[in-house]
């Protein structure tokens, strides 16, 4: 996250770490009883993460509005994120808009990523 602040949207690096604390204090909100000593273990047997996803997209989109990932400028850093799909490591990067292949689709908005 912080990588696609420095390069992609050219925030600071105090910036950064400031949106950083922002988005795991808005956006990381835990499912009910995910976080219970003892329960908990049970209850994320069930749920296929421990935080709320709306949560999450809401906070991301708060730091990263509305710009899209792929659209690299000459003087931008260039920044690739790993992810992976059916057990194959693939990439978003503002630098490929996406084969198909080892790189996806990168043409999404960088909260997304």
């Amino acid at each position: 996250m912080i990588a696609l602040g420095l390069g992609t949207h050219n925030f600071t690096a105090s910036y950064c770490l400031e949106k950083y604390k922002t988005i795991c204090e808005k956006g990381l909100v835990s499912k009910p009883l995910t976080k219970t000593y003892f329960i908990g273990f049970f209850a994320r047997f069930f749920t296929s993460s421990i935080y709320k996803t709306e949560p999450l997209e809401a906070a991301l989109q708060d730091v990263y509005g509305r710009k899209k990932l792929f659209g690299y400028q000459g003087n931008a850093t260039r920044v690739a994120i790993t992810t992976t799909v059916d057990a194959d490591t693939r990439l978003f990067a503002n630098f490929n808009s996406g084969d198909g292949k080892a790189y996806l689709n990168s043409n999404i908005h960088t909260w997304a990523a």
